[in-house]
């Protein structure tokens, strides 16, 4: 026998192994579950881990999982798009910037009466503001 085909045996016998297999023991240990029995300091638990489904329900997950699955991508390149579309308003305001003056309005008669007042040795106004220093009161 060459060695191809005893690889080729080898294998087959590890892959039949493997699919028969199904049937194997799950221990809890604690938080983790692992396919050998436990430490003997844990109290470990064997698990039924045998999925309960028949072949029919676990053919309709698949198709399921599968729409829910091609819905996501569409739902996705949707929103994709829509974000391309969105145009900003209006330039960021940066700190310390002045906002754009809005256009000319009509002046309403009266508007300045009550602001006629001004006083006269007031200070202009910095651009940016300025915090008053901390005063301790203890």
């Amino acid at each position: 026998m060459s060695n191809f085909a005893r690889f080729c045996l080898l294998a087959l016998a590890c892959g039949a192994g493997v699919a028969w297999g199904g049937n194997q023991k799950v221990y809890r240990c604690g938080q983790t579950y692992q396919q050998v029995p436990c430490a003997t300091d844990t109290a470990g638990q064997a698990v039924d881990a045998e999925d309960p489904r028949n072949a029919e329900q676990r053919k309709d997950a698949r198709v399921s999982a599968a729409a829910d699955k091609r819905q996501a991508k569409t739902l996705a390149t949707e929103r994709v798009q829509r974000e391309k579309a969105i145009q900003p308003q209006q330039a960021p305001l940066v700190i310390g910037q002045k906002p754009a003056e809005p256009a000319a309005s009509v002046p309403t008669p009266g508007a300045n009466q009550s602001h006629s007042k001004k006083r006269k040795n007031k200070a202009p106004e910095p651009d940016r503001y300025v915090a008053p220093p901390p005063t301790h009161k203890r």
